[in-house]
């Protein structure tokens, strides 16, 4: 069971690595604006059958154990739940090295332990896990795009 949690965990983290490059293509140079202009609004939570939110706030659903960032902008979360998982991601603009720099340090600090992690390209991959929760950090250093993914119980 833990070798397929490891593997399932480093599948999120490849797909996400190659996801991640992605975020800087919009056109309106806001990800908010983005998911605004394409989803409509509370259309977004009853097509993923989840939680989503541009609201700017980090999500109520996390859980306690993931700090908080504080920097940067939150510009959308979302939550779902999926084969008895929760699954959060948070997508942060204007995050400064500085402040990547801390919150890992603060992750580091806290009941997670490293995994794994990659920084290829500018971009920054991290994953962290305790038992059957894991959490993953990507960030562009060049757009301080930044995605925060937690999944666990």
């Amino acid at each position: 069971m833990k070798k397929f949690i490891k593997n399932s965990i480093m599948v999120l983290v490849i797909l996400l690595t190659m996801a991640l490059p992605l975020t800087g293509c919009n056109q309106s140079g806001s990800i908010q604006d983005d998911l605004d202009e394409d989803l409509g609004g509370g259309l977004a939570g009853e097509l993923a059958g989840g939680d989503i939110s541009t609201e700017n706030v980090w999500p109520e659903f996390m859980p306690e154990k993931v700090p908080e960032l504080t920097e940067g902008t939150i510009v959308n979360t979302t939550g779902t739940r999926v084969g008895g998982m929760d699954n959060i991601n948070v997508a942060l603009e204007s995050v400064s090295q500085v402040a990547f720099d801390a919150y890992i340090v603060e992750i580091e600090g806290s009941v997670f332990e490293y995994l794994t992690g990659s920084d290829s390209g500018g971009i920054t991959v991290k994953t962290y896990v305790e038992g059957d929760n894991a959490i993953s950090i990507q960030y562009a250093a060049k757009t301080g795009e930044m995605t925060i993914s937690y999944s666990g119980n």
